[in-house]
Order: C-alpha cells, then structure tokens, then sequence
C-alpha cells in the first residue's frame, strides 16, 4: 500500500482525484488532502507519506515552495498541473512524475504504478531539488538589448529570493536598468513582497503594482 496526500488549492480537484484514486488506484490509500502549502506541509511531517500528489500553481506559492520547505523528503512526488511548459522540463529532466489537467485515468494509473515500481530505488523528488539547487547556484547571464524609447515595462511573476520558475527582485531590477525604461512595473508579486517594501527599495521610476492601478502614456 502507498501512503498518499493531496496538495491541490481548488475543492473540485482534490475531491476529484480523491475519487479516481479510490476506484482505479486501490493500492493508494489517502490519508490528507490539502488546500495549500501550510497545511500540506503540516500533513506531510504527520503522516511521512510514501506519494504526494503535488499541484504547482497555488496561491502564496507553488509546489516547489512546498518542497524546498522540508528538511526530509522520504517521499516520492506526482506533480498535478494545468501548466503544460516551465517546470515540466525540469520535471521530466528529473524522471518525476507528472499528471496534466484534467486527469487522464491511464495516466493517473501509470504514474501510480511507477512511484509504486520504484519505492526502493533512487528518490526522484530529492534529485528533482537538486537540480533546481544547482541551477539557481549557478550565474545566469541574460542578454538584454537596449530598448530605445521604451515607456513602460511590465514585469510579472517576482520573487524576492531565487526561484526555480520566477524570477526575483534584485534580477528584475538589474534587467530593468540595462532596458532603461522610462517606467518600469513589478506585478504578481509573491507574499514576501510588500508594496511599501518594495517601493522603498526601488528607483522611482520603477513601482509595485496595486490593486485598481491604472496606467496612463502621456504623448
């Protein structure tokens, strides 16, 4: 038998591969289905499953917020996603496992098999980890042209340290300064952003967004 627990934010998805798990898995037996990161983290250190299914886009972080918060992972991961690109490179370069949404039953069944085929052997989930370790170790070089006469700059998806799918502040900010344009703007910022933090640590052409923001060109 597989100890198993589900990470997934939305109700219908949780409910619904608890259900496919019962009727076509049977050799998994779930033990806690998660609404988001603390409480998948919480379950995880009770229960030391042998399977977390896994899914990456979540408010207040993404799977791999999850994983790199464990100081022991004993477990193997089958990563549930909407998101066809990004990680999943770094998923199939790792030989974990992954489910796009919606669940394909074959799929759900196959990748069951595998994490049951292969419990004694090496952990994919921590060689998964160390690629993304090594990655973020290394110096990224990113070649930005000049963008004359560039007015505003829309950035998303900012982390203030670094992160294996997004980028993070102190990259963005030294993007920004090579494009040099007039204005720049940081959205979808994570948790441990603040707007007045952020605002005090910037340029003053460069601002968090907010909600209700509008942006006007002048001519």
């Amino acid at each position: 038998m597989l100890k198993a627990i589900i990470v997934e934010d939305e109700a219908s998805g949780r409910e619904t591969l608890q259900n496919y798990l019962s009727q076509y898995c049977p050799k998994v037996t779930v033990l806690a289905a998660c609404s988001n990161i603390k409480e998948g983290k919480s379950a995880i250190q009770q229960h030391d499953p042998d399977v977390v299914f896994l899914d990456i886009e979540m408010p207040f972080g993404n799977g791999f917020d999850l994983l790199t918060s464990l100081d022991h992972i004993r477990f193997e991961t089958i990563f549930v996603t909407a998101y066809s690109h990004y990680a999943i490179q770094a998923i199939q370069h790792s030989a974990s496992n992954y489910i796009l949404k919606p669940i394909d039953i074959d799929e759900l069944i196959n990748a069951v098999d595998k994490v049951a085929a292969g419990r004694h052997e090496l952990n994919t989930t921590r060689i998964l980890l160390e690629n993304f370790k090594n990655q973020l170790n290394q110096d990224t070089k990113i070649v930005l042209p000049v963008m004359e006469g560039l007015d505003i700059w829309i950035l998303d998806a900012l982390r203030r340290t670094p992160h294996p799918s997004h980028s993070h502040l102190y990259n963005s900010l030294a993007w920004i300064e090579r494009a040099a344009p007039r204005r720049a703007i940081l959205t979808n910022m994570h948790i441990d952003l603040d707007y007045q933090t952020v605002r005090d640590e910037t340029p003053e052409h460069v601002e968090p967004a907010f909600d209700g923001m509008q942006l006007t060109r002048h001519l």
